[in-house]
C-alpha cells in the first residue's frame, strides 16, 4: 500500500511523514480537518530535490508503475516505474524492458526547461517542462547482461527501446502538442547527461 499511495515513494518528497496505519473498523479511521480560511496557516508544499532518506523504507521491494508502452505485434512492453531508493529529483528514472523472457532494467534522464505559460491561470510565469529525455545506454548493456542476453542483440534492443520511450515520454505523441520540439536522445553515461537549467528570475 505505502507503494501504490506514494507512487514508490515519489510523494514522500512533498510528504517524508506519510503514514500507512491499520485500523479495526471504518469508525476509527479520523475525520479530515476542515479547510483552511486563512492561507498563513497552511504549510507551504514544496518537492524536494534531495536524496530522499527512506530508513527502513528502503528495503520496501514494490515497486510503482507509471506508464509504459507496449508492441503487440513484438510483445515488448517498456514501463516506467518508481522504487524505493535514495536518490535525488534529477537523477536517472528506471524503466523495464520487457519482452518474453527476456526482462531487464535500463535508466534515462529527464530534462527540463522552464518556458513562459502561454495562457490560462499561469499566464506570463515560468512553468517547467519535460523537453527532452536521455537514455543511459550503459545501463541498457548492464541490463543485457543480467538478462543473459548476447551483446550481438543490442542494437536491436536499442532501437525497440528508441520505439517504445518515444511513445511513452510522449504519452503516444500527446504532448507534442505543448512541446513540439521534444527529443530523445541517447547518451553513453549518466555524466553525459545535461544538467537541467535553474529557474529564471521573475
Amino acid at each position: 500500500m505505502l507503494a501504490l499511495v506514494t507512487r514508490g515513494g515519489f510523494h514522500l518528497r512533498v510528504v517524508p511523514n506519510f503514514r500507512v496505519e491499520f485500523v479495526d473498523s471504518t469508525r476509527e479511521v479520523p475525520r479530515r480537518l476542515p479547510r483552511p480560511t486563512n492561507v498563513d496557516d497552511v504549510t507551504a508544499a514544496s518537492i524536494s530535490h534531495q536524496p530522499l532518506v527512506l530508513g527502513d523504507k528502503q528495503y520496501i521491494e514494490f515497486v510503482y508503475e507509471d506508464y509504459g508502452a507496449h508492441d503487440a505485434v513484438k510483445g515488448i512492453t517498456i514501463t516506467s516505474i518508481h522504487k524505493f531508493e535514495e536518490v535525488s529529483f534529477d537523477d536517472p528514472m528506471p524503466y523495464i524492458y520487457s519482452q518474453g523472457n527476456v526482462i531487464f532494467e535500463f535508466r534515462a534522464s529527464r530534462y527540463c526547461e522552464w518556458r513562459l505559460a502561454p495562457d490560462g491561470p499561469l499566464n506570463g510565469k515560468f512553468v517547467r517542462h519535460h523537453t527532452a529525455t536521455y537514455v543511459i545506454e550503459e545501463s541498457i548493456k548492464q541490463g543485457m547482461i543480467r538478462a543473459n542476453c548476447p551483446p550481438a542483440e543490442y542494437q536491436e534492443l536499442k532501437h525497440y527501446i528508441k520505439d517504445g520511450m518515444w511513445v511513452a515520454e510522449t504519452r503516444d505523441g500527446g504532448a507534442l502538442r505543448d512541446i513540439p520540439d521534444f527529443r530523445l536522445e541517447f547518451v553513453n553515461c549518466v555524466k553525459d547527461v545535461p544538467k537541467c537549467p535553474s529557474c529564471p528570475p521573475t
